[in-house]
């Protein structure tokens, strides 16, 4: 009668030991297991979420240590992605939080448990929209009401017959004349004519003072249409540009926007007068 009772305490120790067995090959690759080697090679592929690699990505690991006691070492570490997409570091085998960014995506954070057998992880990152502003200082485009530099104020409230206005000067003189009304229709994807009265604007008050230095007068007129004595000679001029620059004492007239230096510069050349100062 003590056969059955036997034959039953063997075969629950078998099951026992069968369960056992079966338990530590679970977690005989688990953190902390006598069969996972101090450290691992982790491999980390970025991607795009189509697949296409990701080089240059930032790959920021950290070690959980939930559970391990005080003053455990903590691994951590930062990584870049090769041009294959992946970055690599020997780790142990723990729970690793792995953070990875780069420009033009958003950034993803993955938990992973690296095992011996489990230590090659992919990490795909959705795109993300970036648009940027970029200011540029510009001088304000002054208005009617706003009053002329300095040296544009006319010295004489005189008007020729064809009600053009008469500037009296006596030394080298350049006349910035602009004509904002009288613009052609603009074509399109043609310059905006407003960016070149501010540039033109601009200019002028920068190179006020260094022309003036070397003895020349910069006068801003509004219009294209003004008379010019000098002493007893009088000129008429008159352009269908909207703007220009008029050098007088001879005359010379050219067209289009120039800078505060090509102005100076120019001066120089055609008057024959000093260096240029800053």
């Amino acid at each position: 009668m003590r056969r059955p009772t036997v034959a039953l305490v063997s075969l629950f120790l078998w099951l026992t030991i069968l369960a056992t067995a079966k338990v530590d090959a679970q977690v005989s690759d688990s953190p902390g297991s006598v069969n996972c080697p101090a450290l691992v090679n982790l491999t980390v592929t970025v991607t795009t979420e189509g697949g296409a690699v990701i080089p240059n990505a930032v790959v920021i690991l950290r070690e959980d240590t939930l559970g391990e006691p005080r003053g455990v070492k903590v691994f951590g570490g930062e990584l870049r992605t090769e041009a294959n997409g992946k970055a690599s570091a020997a780790v142990p085998c723990n729970y690793l939080d792995v953070f990875v960014a780069a420009n033009g995506f958003a950034p993803a954070a993955k938990k992973f448990l690296v095992t011996r057998d489990a230590h090659t992880f992919s990490v795909p990152l959705k795109t993300y929209p970036i648009t940027r502003t970029t200011e540029l200082p510009v001088a304000p485009l002054p208005s009617s009401e706003m009053p002329l530099l300095p040296s544009a104020k006319p010295e004489s409230t005189q008007s020729s017959a064809q009600g053009d206005p008469i500037f009296y000067i006596a030394r080298p003189t350049i006349f910035a004349f602009f004509n904002p009304v009288g613009q052609p229709p603009q074509k399109k994807d043609a310059p905006d004519p407003s960016d070149a009265l501010t540039a033109f604007h601009f200019f002028g008050q920068l190179a006020l003072q260094p022309l003036a230095r070397i003895g020349v007068d910069y006068r801003e007129v509004r219009g294209s249409a003004f008379v010019v004595k000098t002493g007893d000679a009088t000129t008429s001029f008159r352009s269908t540009q909207a703007i220009g620059y008029y050098f007088v004492a001879p005359a010379l007239v050219t067209y289009s926007v120039m800078s505060d230096d090509d102005l100076v510069e120019a001066a120089q050349k055609y008057f024959g007068v000093g260096q240029k100062q800053h």
